[in-house]
């Protein structure tokens, strides 16, 4: 899957990490946390050694959204008991969780821009321990 999507790495770095940030914010809505944080992260870990951009600058951003489920009562536990003990229905959810992933989505995104680069001085450097010989196929 890493190696279909290194179709994307003709983008600079930053339009690929805000396409990781929607595709893990979306995917989130419809799946378990953790579960799709399970299936997410060793693609986007393979997106990255394909495309030569370190890793963390991918998938932290997406680990971090893939905890901020707003949409529906499936994402995550606390949605589902908020859902059947306020008799919220599900369509309520969706439109009520618009404006908070958007939040999610532009804060993550500038985060990652200005105090991620901070944090993690190499963070636009790929990384020689995610090199060729550190992959196994």
């Amino acid at each position: 899957m890493g190696k279909a999507l290194s179709a994307l790495g003709v983008l600079p770095n930053w339009a690929l990490q805000l396409i990781c940030i929607i595709i893990a914010i979306i995917a989130t809505a419809f799946t378990s946390n953790v579960a799709m944080c399970n299936i997410l992260m060793p693609i986007l870990i393979n997106l990255a050694i394909e495309v030569k951009v370190n890793p963390t600058y991918i998938c932290l951003p997406a680990a971090l959204c893939l905890s901020m489920a707003f949409h529906l009562p499936v994402s995550t536990p606390p949605n589902a008991i908020v859902a059947s003990y306020g008799n919220i229905s599900t369509k309520d959810m969706a439109t009520g969780g618009i404006i908070p992933s958007t939040v999610v989505i532009i804060s993550f995104f500038v985060f990652i821009q200005s105090w991620g680069l901070l944090i993690y001085p190499d963070l636009n450097k790929f990384p020689a321990w995610a090199g060729e010989g550190a992959r196994s196929e």
